[in-house]
């Protein structure tokens, strides 16, 4: 058995968190021939009270992993160092370039010989496309060099999420980079998601955002179509508000919104609770600066609910599938004239699109090639540390 141990900002029963933290779960409980050792914050996303119903600074059986919740002080450069000292793992995987929680510290007590030279697999988690670095770029294009320089990332293992992932990181890294696809482990959906998604209204629509309130995420762009949209529409934004400032304009832009257009903030939600709560929406609405997979895309389709999309995420064919809508980022009117359409659907047309919705679910669920994809990653990394 390999022992893996990941190192993550949050992880369930975390409610504030995001897709890459679901990832990592369904990752650890769907590789087989591994042992996965989680290692993160005891808290949510910021929020200080530790999570409800889980030990501080004691490993403690989730799923198929162990997982250790740690304190602020655990989770400085010593204690870090202390629990890859005290697991010796066989390989650490790494989420996020960018993270300064786990992703540098770890990899500057590599660099410096202070834990044992370990193989690196690092989960980029969609920071190398277009849109992510274009965000603070003059402060990631800083640490990029120093990095570089520094040779931090020279021998890890890259695993892309998608082709698009694939690009981003030959883009950043150059074409020696060691890279490994494995797409996400997707949930399985339910044979009763069809039956138990909400009947949908004639002439008006419920959309509903399921993600981190940040710029990366396009919240803004998302009410720029509602602006133009002409039927009456509910849009509900759930997610933890990563960035107050750019919620603060989101307000804004909120209260000059037409009347036939209503917005609701209702907070986070709980990764047990999703299913339940996208089956009362008609679609799921995510124009997106770029996503390497878009977690919340796919539990949409697990709950039988179409998406509306930017052209920015790894998914395609979305119309011709029955299974969502795309335009541009900043095509306002093209996402309006989508919106429209929905609105205008009755409760049997919006049904065949929920099946299509659900179709493509259940075609991700039945990929077998992800085990195979993700034995490579592991085994890529097992023979690297084989020959160090």
């Amino acid at each position: 058995m390999t022992r893996v141990l990941i190192f993550i900002g949050h992880y369930p029963p975390a409610r504030r968190v995001g897709g890459p933290a679901r990832s990592a779960a369904s990752m650890a409980n769907g590789v087989p021939g591994c042992e996965f050792y989680v290692f993160t914050s005891e808290t949510d996303f910021k929020s200080k009270p530790a999570l409800e119903g889980v030990m501080v600074n004691r490993w403690q059986e989730r799923a198929r992993a162990q997982v250790f919740y740690a304190s602020v002080r655990r989770r400085r450069l010593w204690g870090l160092r202390r629990v890859i000292h005290e697991l010796s793992p066989d390989v650490i995987y790494l989420n996020g370039f960018f993270a300064r929680r786990f992703t540098i510290p770890v990899l500057v007590l590599r660099y410096l010989g202070l834990v044992p030279r370990r193989p690196v697999i690092l989960a980029p988690r969609g920071e190398f496309s277009a849109g992510a670095l274009g965000l603070k770029g003059v402060r990631k294009s800083a640490y990029l060099r120093i990095a570089r320089a520094l040779g931090l990332y020279r021998d890890v293992i890259w695993h892309a999420c998608s082709a698009e992932d694939v690009k981003g990181i030959r883009r950043v890294q150059g074409s020696q980079a060691r890279i490994v696809e494995a797409a996400n482990f997707p949930p399985v959906p339910r044979p009763e998601a069809l039956a138990r998604h909400i009947r949908k209204d004639r002439n008006g629509c419920r959309l509903v955002s399921l993600a981190r309130i940040a710029a990366m995420k396009n919240l803004l762009g998302a009410l720029e179509a509602l602006a133009y949209v002409r039927a009456p529409v509910t849009f509900d934004i759930y997610g933890p508000i990563e960035d107050p400032e750019y919620w603060g304009r989101c307000e804004a832009r909120i209260r000059t919104l037409p009347t036939n257009v209503t917005v609701q903030y209702r907070n986070a939600v709980g990764p047990d609770e999703t299913e339940a709560l996208l089956a009362r929406y008609d679609a799921l609405f995510l124009p997106t600066l770029g996503e390497n997979y878009g977690y919340a895309i796919v539990e949409a389709w697990a709950a039988a609910t179409p998406v509306l999309l930017s052209d920015r995420t790894p998914w395609t064919g979305l119309e011709t599938d029955r299974a969502g809508w795309t335009a541009a980022p900043d095509d306002a009117e093209g996402f309006a004239r989508h919106i429209d359409r929905l609105a205008a659907m009755d409760d049997v047309e919006h049904q065949r699109w929920r099946a299509g919705a659900l179709a493509r679910a259940e075609r991700l669920s039945r990929d077998e090639s992800l085990v195979a994809a993700y034995a490579e990653l592991f085994d890529t990394a097992r023979e690297k540390g084989q020959g160090r």
